[in-house]
């Protein structure tokens, strides 16, 4: 289906990714916006709740990430501990400064910090 016949997304649907969206990058007044016109839809809170809870968990383990990637750039913490204990980047020796990569040590994607998570 081309875009221009593509039917266009219901607005209870607009609201909840909107609310997601807002909540999960810490917007500090869109949010409450966005609940008032859902409930306003008559969207049963356990629903709202439900995409509240998920989009907190994105914005939780986002900022976990974040914040164990600058501890291990500052030296501190358990990622660095782990860096000095196997040695250079990725764990092998290390020979010169490793390449500056986009992602994880080495251009590596960073893995979940725990099992279950969303990714």
């Amino acid at each position: 289906m081309s875009q221009d016949n593509a039917p266009e997304l219901h607005p209870s649907i607009v609201a909840l990714a909107t609310l997601a969206a807002g909540v999960a990058g810490g917007h500090p007044s869109q949010p409450r916006c966005q609940l008032n016109r859902l409930r306003e839809m008559g969207i049963p809170e356990s629903q709202i709740a439900t995409v509240v809870e998920l989009a907190r968990h994105v914005r939780d383990e986002a900022d976990a990430r974040n914040d164990e990637d600058l501890n291990a750039a500052l030296g501190i913490g358990p990622a660095a501990e782990e860096q000095e204990a196997g040695g250079g980047c990725c764990g092998g020796e290390q020979e010169s400064a490793p390449e500056e990569t986009s992602g994880g040590c080495c251009g590596s994607e960073p893995q979940p910090a725990k099992s279950g998570s969303c990714c």
